[in-house]
């Protein structure tokens, strides 16, 4: 997680080195006796170690904890910030707050910290609510939290016993709920003062020509994030349980309400789950997205604790292909390949020093009318599946396609779409499985078989291995196992291809196409659906809640981790690729001419452009 940074402090997640300042805050009764009166603190710095590497190996959604350290500017750290005890279910949490010296106490830190905290729990957490305790012997705190629009909640009279206090203690309750945060007044002037922006807007960043910042957007959710907060400056809080509980983190909506009242969203605004641009970022990858819906190739990248997209426009583009440093894209009537050029990314004239990669086009094949769906790399070359003629083709230039492989009941090559062949496995370089919504000969006679008429079929044998499918999509094979999309039942299933068995592993929110594995984690594509349209109408999970989008699912437990939802312009999402080892790769469209005066070999790379000059001007 990336540290939240305010003028003059930041908020960074605590780490196993940070064990001698926290053993120390610790030894300090008057801040522990503040911040966690009842917390059992480890014995020494070397148990402290042990339990921060412990937490620092886990996820903190699964560990239902949270911790940062507030670092002043010339200070140091001053103190901790935490989230305790969230629950899935109510979607909700407590928030801790104490600074270790009264120094500091009175200089506004505990209040630009607690502002971050919300900024951070509302606008990319998208909480419902957060609270927090007070024992009456800390009027500080809550002078802090009334003048934060925390709201009084409740009061536990004698709640406990302090023998330093020598009486009972109340335990006073506060709470701030989306709605109230979102109307007030104090907190948008405190945040406008303290941190130069307003943190109770609802923003949604428009894309740039360039790059385009994805915000999480705070709005009721049907399943919302979870982690939140509780106490300010010295505010006494309860233990910090250690569960490790499995989670589903949630999926972020926006109400109508909401965007009512404010301008309506620019195209391709998007929503995330706080834990997507972390996975993005500890697997070093960007994701490469086509929507031949809306005429776009994006690419996904993770920036501090968001998203950055690239839009690029290309004609219905649908099947996406990766090997090496080479991207191939199914366009309408061509078949598009860009190739990484990281020499040229530091030197792009319109962004320096922005990117690591950037992807130009090579080369063009003109293949005609073909409706290509999944493509890949093989050892032959460029394998495609040409839903139109039904049969695998091969792309080059020597044909529009070369056709290889056709299902043993298709008779004969005609461009008909027949059964509406679309997905495909490679298995050591060569076509191994495919699927297809129908086992049909006759022009389009896939469509009166679409909601369980789908085949996994075995290449070169054309033997079904699995049949009753719901449009299937996307086969692939992950560490010898099969997998694909049952896209009309919102489904992954997995293939025992040998014994014909079929396991789901978790259910999709959205008509699922494309997928694509990097390290432990599933990417994979979701649409929503054509209710206009005869083709979709009908569908098993029509009457289903359903987003256009991307979600992240973690393959050894079968687990939904994080998602990416659009909420405007885009509705249809058909492939997903990996792009590895590329934390933000550039991209320059075929409708760019500025790719025309990028250069390169095998071993060079120049820029041949004549932007401020007279005479062109090369640089490598």
């Amino acid at each position: 997680m990336h540290p939240l940074q305010g003028n003059s402090i930041l908020l960074r997640q605590t780490r196993p080195d940070d064990a001698p300042v926290i053993c120390q805050a610790y030894q300090n009764q008057a801040f522990l006796r503040l911040f966690a009166a009842f917390r059992k603190v480890p014995d020494s710095e070397t148990e402290l170690r042990r339990s921060l590497q412990k937490r620092s190996q886990i996820s903190p959604t699964a560990l239902r904890y949270l911790e940062w350290l507030i670092v002043h500017k010339r200070h140091g750290t001053i103190g901790i910030a935490a989230f305790n005890d969230y629950s899935q279910s109510h979607h909700q949490a407590e928030y801790l707050i104490g600074l270790f010296a009264e120094q500091h106490c009175h200089f506004g830190y505990g209040i630009e910290a607690t502002l971050l905290v919300l900024n951070f729990a509302f606008n990319q957490l998208n909480l419902n609510k957060i609270y927090s305790f007070v024992y009456d012997y800390n009027p500080t705190s809550e002078q802090i939290l009334r003048k934060g629009d925390f709201k009084p909640a409740g009061i536990q009279k004698n709640h406990h016993y302090s023998a330093h206090e020598n009486r009972w203690v109340s335990l006073q309750r506060f709470g701030l709920v989306s709605e109230d945060f979102r109307q007030s007044k104090v907190l948008s002037r405190l945040s406008r003062k303290l941190l130069d922006r307003d943190i109770t807007e609802l923003k949604i960043v428009a894309n740039h020509p360039v790059a385009k910042t994805i915000t999480n957007v705070q709005c009721p959710p049907t399943k919302p994030p979870i982690t939140t907060m509780s106490a300010l400056d010295g505010a006494t809080t309860r233990d910090c349980p250690y569960r490790f509980p499995p989670t589903k983190p949630p999926i972020t909506t926006m109400s109508a309400s909401q965007t009512s009242s404010r301008q309506a969203p620019p195209p391709f605004s998007c929503t995330h789950t706080p834990e997507f641009p972390d996975i993005l970022a500890q697997l070093g990858c960007t994701l490469v997205l086509s929507t031949y819906q809306a005429g776009k190739v994006i690419l996904l990248s993770a920036s501090a604790d968001s998203l950055i997209q690239l839009l690029r426009t290309f004609k219905k583009p649908m099947g996406l292909a990766v090997e090496g440093h080479r991207l191939a894209v199914a366009t309408q009537e061509e078949v598009v390949v860009l190739a990484n050029a990281p020499g040229l990314a530091a030197a792009y004239p319109k962004q320096p020093n922005i990117y690591d990669g950037l992807l130009i086009p090579q080369a063009t094949y003109y293949s005609g009318e073909l409706d290509i769906h999944d493509m890949a790399w093989g050892a032959d070359g460029l394998w495609a599946v040409n839903t139109r003629f039904s049969c695998l083709c091969l792309i080059d230039d020597k044909y529009s396609f070369t056709p290889r492989w056709m299902p043993p009941f298709i008779k004969a090559l005609t461009p008909d779409d027949c059964c509406h062949l679309n997905g495909l496995a490679l298995q050591a370089g060569k076509p191994r499985y495919v699927t297809a919504l129908g086992k049909s000969d006759t022009a389009e006679g896939w469509r009166s078989q679409k909601r369980n008429g789908g085949l996994l079929m075995e290449v070169p044998s054309g033997e079904t291995i699995v049949q009753g499918l719901a449009m299937p999509h996307s086969p692939r094979l992950y560490d010898g196992a099969l997998y694909l999309l049952n896209s009309a039942s919102g489904e992954l299933l997995h293939i025992d291809t040998a014994a014909g068995h079929i396991e789901s592993v978790n259910r999709l929110p959205g008509f699922a196409r494309g997928m694509a594995r990097c390290g432990d984690y599933l990417f994979i594509g979701l649409s929503k659906l054509r209710h206009k349209h005869n083709t979709f109408g009908d569908l098993p999970i029509a009457d289903k809640p359903l987003f256009c989008g991307l979600v992240a699912l973690h393959l050894p437990s079968g687990r939904l981790a994080g998602n990416v939802r659009y909420l405007t312009a885009c509705e249809e999402i058909y492939d997903v690729q990996v792009l590895p080892n590329l934390h933000r790769p550039g991209i320059l469209g075929i409708d760019n001419p500025m790719f025309r005066q990028a250069l390169t070999t095998p071993t060079d790379c120049f820029w041949s452009h004549d932007f401020t000059d007279a005479i062109p001007r090369w640089i490598g």
